[in-house]
């Protein structure tokens, strides 16, 4: 991956010609990963929720589950927000920088054909044609729909209700199995994707990621110290410990950038270390991995913002809820990392008419680095849920001290 994003970024910035002749394949290779995202994001969501709302025990909680997702879905978006216009990290650029970009979005094929405002956006979350809805791509009314079909399919009591939950299953599958095929030729998509994206651009614009990698982790470690507090004081215990606690599956997490990967040793935590019921954890982590991604979420409406200030762009409060919406409608299963989220990207962008032709470079040329962050806080996050979730039983019988999480009562070891 390594080699095909400086070979592309070679290519791009020097061999220009080449570069040219390479884009077509590029965005062939991107339309492919793009054609997967829409239906594993459908199946995803309607399987999963409909699982859990066919588990006992998750039932006992689904008021809480649905306020804290519906809370958690915010957070990340709205603070991604806040870091960004705080900080400007895109504005106050120099002439040359917005002269390329100027060029750039003058030939960009955003051409937003939907109404701007809160009250249109609000509007297009109800589809009134599931279908069109589908055949536009309209993202966010699209994950509205699937959330109710979870839900109710997830409270059918008839014959067949469970084999439709496995049909969705079997769907997902396949189109993941695609995803994966598309994967093994991801460092030559990135090369021809990123030679094609730079051709126009200049290593000055390229400079400007500095400050969005950097106000990026700042925004991702406040949001990282605000779970933490709170599972601490959730847990019980001392804050020193329950950061120990969680130590490996979070470094874990960042080191090799997946929060799959740190699945097992999170579930470990959370079983004997935090107290929760195992099969409360196995069946609400690996759901929550997959359809609570808050790290995807705050970048989206961190770089909705970075991206807006770059092309100039003003967004005022009802523009801001309209991204911190989008952002957790669509970063919720956001799939992938790096250039391959660049098509969930730009539906934010469009939703408040940002130009998008700077996302996937952005993705690309950032992506080696905050996709680490973003695995990190995902993990954070859904091990804060579980927790706040099962609550009366995490909290029964376990302390977090400074040296581990240890049991109070003698008969629970």
């Amino acid at each position: 991956m390594i080699v095909g994003i400086v070979l592309g970024a070679v290519i791009g910035l020097y061999v220009k010609p080449l570069a040219q002749l390479l884009a077509p394949l590029g965005q062939i290779y991107v339309s492919l990963l793009t054609m997967c995202v829409l239906p594993i994001m459908i199946t995803s969501i309607i399987s999963g929720l409909a699982k859990l709302m066919r588990t006992a025990e998750i039932r006992e909680h689904i008021g809480r589950l649905a306020l804290y997702v519906l809370v958690g879905l915010i957070v990340p978006s709205v603070l991604g927000i806040f870091v960004a216009v705080m900080t400007e990290p895109g504005a106050h650029l120099g002439k040359p920088i917005l002269s390329t970009l100027g060029t750039m979005v003058l030939e960009s094929e955003v051409k937003p054909d939907q109404p701007a405002g809160l009250m249109p956006f609000l509007v297009r979350i109800v589809p009134r044609n599931i279908f069109a809805s589908l055949s536009q791509g309209d993202i966010v009314s699209i994950m509205f729909a699937c959330i109710l079909v979870g839900l109710a399919l997830g409270l059918v009591q008839r014959q067949g209700a469970a084999e439709s939950v496995q049909f969705f299953d079997v769907i997902s599958d396949s189109f993941k199995l695609i995803f994966h095929w598309a994967l093994q030729l991801l460092p030559l998509g990135l090369c021809l994707s990123l030679a094609g994206q730079l051709v126009s651009l200049s290593l000055d614009v390229l400079g400007t990621l500095i400050q969005f990698v950097i106000t990026f982790y700042l925004a991702s470690l406040l949001l990282a110290a605000l779970y933490a507090i709170v599972l601490w004081r959730v847990s019980g215990g001392t804050f020193r410990g329950t950061l120990k606690a969680l130590a490996r599956p979070l470094i874990l997490a960042y080191m090799v950038d997946s929060s799959f990967i740190a699945l097992s040793t999170s579930l470990e935590v959370l079983e004997q270390r935090l107290g929760v019921d195992k099969r409360f954890a196995d069946l609400m982590l690996p759901f929550g991995f997959v359809a609570n991604r808050h790290g995807k979420i705050c970048l989206f409406a961190f770089s909705t913002i970075f991206l807006a200030q770059i092309h100039g762009v003003a967004l005022g409060m009802d523009a801001l809820l309209i991204v911190a919406m989008a952002s957790s409608l669509v970063g919720m299963a956001a799939l992938g990392s790096g250039v391959v989220l660049a098509p969930s990207l730009i539906l934010v962008l469009q939703a408040v008419a940002v130009p998008s032709v700077l996302a996937p470079i952005l993705l690309v040329a950032a992506g080696p680095i905050i996709d680490r962050m973003q695995s990190t806080v995902t993990v954070l996050a859904n091990c804060t849920l579980t927790v706040m979730i099962a609550r009366p039983k995490a909290t029964v019988g376990y302390v977090a001290k400074d040296n581990a999480m240890e049991s109070i009562h003698p008969e629970a070891d």
